[in-house]
């Protein structure tokens, strides 16, 4: 698993043998009884979709009510069925047969979109619906051994676990199922996806941690969630008839006219925000206080620097209002509403826009030489004040940004009011008529850092100086990503 039996004992405050002590948790038998229950939901939705794959056809509706209907909804469905007995057999949760219900169904669709569409338009797709029967035996392989140690009060047996996986993915020689699928001559050669073992497998395993995470329900006192910038990597967007991709940790600005590059997000600047918590579910607020706080005035990390010809710049980011936004806790995902505006200041340096902190003091581009300075990553900091025409702060609100991914589209290229067709189109290209930022989630949240990405797309409105909204194509179209380190504690 991502972190593991014992990792997630850990998280939850669970005694596990050779750490507290060896005993089973009271609401054990309750706990597997819905890990089974939750095992043959995913086996039966499963085993619709390959039956609807290697027909060529739509997924039979008669056949997912049935297995749905089982699972949750009457007084005889499985996860009702265990309720019911909470008086003699302990639940650590109750009534959560819909919760749980809409993580398998996310699950499903999210390996259905990997590895399939149904209809199928070409016909039957025999190696979806083998890769399907893989991730069902996978499923049930980890959460069998998870349920074993769940009824010891032990550290799930990793002996157990690395079985399935290697039976999943992974082994040499076409051994393991999916690779079986992509062998010469195998289902997959004659039309399918192939190498998405690994994909499919951290998909299983994120949804899984997140399932017993809900289930076992024990959860320690947190009151702070702390976002840290961390280094980017890889890619997190995309558009349609504009630039492809989209860099993870690069704020991408402007309509089809604009001549301003993407710029990077501040590395290891630091946003605090309070959480308020009942069980798996926080409440994200503000703070206050220095410069990692998220309350009105305070900054979101460091001047940023937007080089662009003569009319470079140097921006500092505020919020304009308290932050706030919800919170996850087993499986990471978050939504985050920062109210915030542009501070711009045009210094008309293209090589440097931004003053640097340099051995703790502002170094001669700053209208503030010589002051003393904290270097907060390359230079960036708070205290060195940018030497140039200030512009009215404007305003920028970026909503869905979250762990998820966000879209915004127009077949005309018009994305944002006051968007004028000389602009239409996205970051330098008249053409683009789509954009999608992905973040990811943190994956369950136990004591230490978790990585994550927070993604947005949104709309810039117009700084008010026609020389920054020419050369910056606004107003117009804007999309970050910001890989993030997530501490709750």
């Amino acid at each position: 698993m991502r972190i593991g039996r014992l990792g997630l004992a850990v998280v939850l405050g669970i005694a596990v043998g050779g750490i507290a002590s060896a005993q089973p948790i009271p609401e054990a038998k309750c706990v597997t009884g819905k890990v089974k229950c939750g095992m043959n939901k995913v086996k039966g939705n499963l085993g619709c979709e390959g039956k609807a794959a290697k027909l060529g056809a739509a997924v039979d509706p008669l056949c997912t009510s049935k297995v749905n209907g089982k699972f949750t909804g009457s007084a005889t469905a499985c996860m009702e069925k265990l309720d019911a007995k909470n008086a003699t057999v302990p639940c650590a949760t109750l009534g959560d047969g819909t919760t749980i219900a809409a993580k398998i169904d996310a699950f499903i669709a999210d390996v259905k979109a990997e590895l399939y569409t149904n209809p199928i338009p070409t016909g039957a797709n025999a190696c979806a619906s083998g890769k399907m029967k893989c991730v069902t035996n996978f499923v049930k392989g980890i959460l069998t051994c998870e349920s074993k140690a769940i009824k010891l009060g032990l550290p799930v047996d990793p002996l157990c676990t690395q079985k399935a996986m290697d039976k999943f993915t992974g082994l040499a020689l076409n051994k393991s199922c999916m690779e079986k699928l992509e062998a010469p001559g195998k289902a997959c050669t004659l039309g399918g996806t192939s190498g998405d073992g690994a994909t499919i497998k951290a998909k299983s395993q994120a949804f899984m941690d997140d399932l017993l995470c809900e289930l076992l329900a024990q959860f320690p006192a947190v009151t702070q969630l702390n976002i840290t910038g961390a280094a980017p990597s890889g890619n997190c967007g995309s558009t349609v008839g504009g630039p492809n991709p989209l860099a993870c940790g690069l704020s991408y600005t402007g309509g089809g006219a604009t001549t301003a590059p993407p710029t990077g997000q501040p590395v290891g600047s630091l946003t605090r925000l309070s959480a308020t918590c009942t069980a798996n579910d926080c409440t994200l607020g503000s703070t206050t206080g220095g410069n990692d706080c998220s309350d009105t005035g305070c900054p979101l990390g460091p001047y940023r620097p937007q080089p662009n010809g003569a009319t470079s710049s140097c921006v500092l980011v505020k919020f304009t209002a308290g932050a706030t936004g919800t919170l996850k806790r087993c499986s990471g995902a978050a939504l985050v509403n920062y109210p915030l505006a542009a501070n711009v200041t045009i210094t008309g340096n293209a090589t440097q826009p931004c003053p640097l902190c340099v051995a703790g003091l502002c170094d001669a581009t700053a209208s503030n030489p010589g002051a003393a300075c904290t270097d907060v990553g390359g230079g960036a900091s708070f205290e060195c004040l940018p030497a140039g025409l200030p512009i009215p702060p404007f305003g920028i609100s970026i909503p869905n940004n979250g762990t998820g991914s966000s879209t915004i589209t127009d077949a005309g290229g018009i994305f944002c009011p006051g968007q004028t067709v000389a602009n239409k189109g996205c970051f330098g290209s008249a053409g683009c008529t789509s954009i999608t930022v992905k973040g990811s989630p943190a994956g369950p949240l136990s004591p230490g850092p978790h990585p994550a990405t927070v993604a947005g797309a949104f709309c810039i409105p117009s700084t008010g100086n026609g020389v920054v909204d020419g050369g910056g194509g606004l107003p117009g179209p804007g999309a970050s990503s910001t890989p993030d380190i997530f501490s709750l504690f």
